[in-house]
């Protein structure tokens, strides 16, 4: 679904209201762009202290940069003068449109707790937390016993800590 068609519709949805001089700084940024960029090429946008990984404006037919927790400095919709929403980036992070991010949707420094953004931005997207635990579950089915005996933990064949002994062969030898 297009989001920009039913911003209501969605939880985590709100876009940031950005001032007329922001969105004029913002307009003038080309898709791959920074705010940076921009500025340098007119200085009438003004002159802040806007780094060079400082609001990208997305590339509509490329993929994304990663969302990090401070994503609202970093990103600009590809075709909209505003930074992306919570909603947005959390598709980019492949989480369903049911899940609700619960907090503020931005944090000051002073204030306590994780935003909505910040949450996003640290979280490990769940397609990938999937793949992940696909592939374990099939290196696990690999693991039989007699495989274990032959290849025993890499922290038991370096050293790290003593193999696991058996509670009754302890019980044994000290009677």
């Amino acid at each position: 679904d297009d989001i920009r068609l039913n911003m209501a519709n969605f939880q985590n949805n709100e876009p940031m209201r950005h001032s007329p001089r922001i969105q004029r700084r913002f307009a003038a940024v080309m898709p791959g762009e920074t705010a940076r960029d921009a500025m340098d090429r007119d200085p009438s946008l003004g002159r802040a202290k806007i780094t060079k990984q400082c609001y990208r404006r997305l590339v509509q037919t490329e993929p994304a940069p990663t969302v990090v927790a401070n994503f609202v400095t970093t990103t600009i919709h590809y075709e909209e003068h505003r930074n992306l929403t919570a909603r947005e980036a959390a598709r980019l992070q492949s989480f369903p449109d049911d899940f609700v991010f619960k907090g503020r949707r931005t944090r000051m420094s002073w204030q306590t707790g994780l935003s909505q953004f910040e949450q996003i931005g640290n979280a490990v997207p769940p397609k990938l937390a999937e793949a992940i635990g696909r592939a374990v579950k099939r290196v696990l089915a690999l693991a039989t016993p007699e495989v274990t005996k032959r290849n025993p933990p890499l922290g038991e064949q370096i050293g790290l800590f003593a193999p696991a002994v058996d509670a009754g062969a302890m019980d044994s030898k000290a009677g």
